[in-house]
């Protein structure tokens, strides 16, 4: 497959706990390709990591169907908050990670193309029961809130879960 390919010519890595790694220089070789092929307003990007870039296009709710990953990561001691409104027009958005960061409103607004979700510090203590998760892979949670994964029963898939404490996991919580 593809991955083995990059492993092979030593493009990326699999570490002991089973992490895909990538050498830093990769990562920005990648970086500068979406920034400059051709250069764009940042709604119209495919991926959004710079914090200037991030912070205007969530704070102007000027997102787009062309974003497909957006990471957002705030100190602690600047945690921003923003309306979920904000991802409406981001229908491809497969890629979220979020830290230092809350969203207020209908959790229907997020992509429901989400593969991967990553949110450190993740406020709630339950995912809203509006949060679509069927194309859901991986959701990542670390010091969150989270008491409850959902407050309804979820059935049907295979979802990968990681939290660190305070949360504690159980025994509900294998498939979704």
């Amino acid at each position: 497959n593809g991955i083995s390919v990059l492993v092979q010519r030593s493009l990326v890595t699999i570490d002991d706990k089973n992490k895909l790694r990538m050498h830093d220089l990769l990562r920005d070789m990648g970086r500068e390709i979406v920034c400059n092929i051709p250069r764009k307003e940042p709604e119209e990007r495919s991926r959004l990591w710079f914090h200037e870039d991030v912070e205007g296009v969530l704070e102007g709710q000027t997102g787009t169907k062309a974003v497909e990953g957006l990471a957002l990561k705030l100190p602690r001691d600047s945690v921003k908050c923003y309306s979920t409104k904000t991802f409406e027009k981001m229908k491809n958005l497969r890629l979220l990670q979020l830290a230092g960061v809350t969203l207020d409103g209908d959790f229907d607004y997020l992509s429901r193309n989400l593969r991967w979700l990553s949110w450190n510090g993740f406020p709630l203590s339950y995912i809203p029961t509006d949060f679509y998760h069927g194309n859901l892979v991986s959701i990542e949670l670390e010091n969150s809130n989270i008491k409850v994964l959902w407050k309804e029963p979820q059935f049907g898939r295979t979802v990968i879960y990681y939290f660190q404490p305070p949360f504690k996991a159980s025994k509900s919580m294998g498939r979704v």
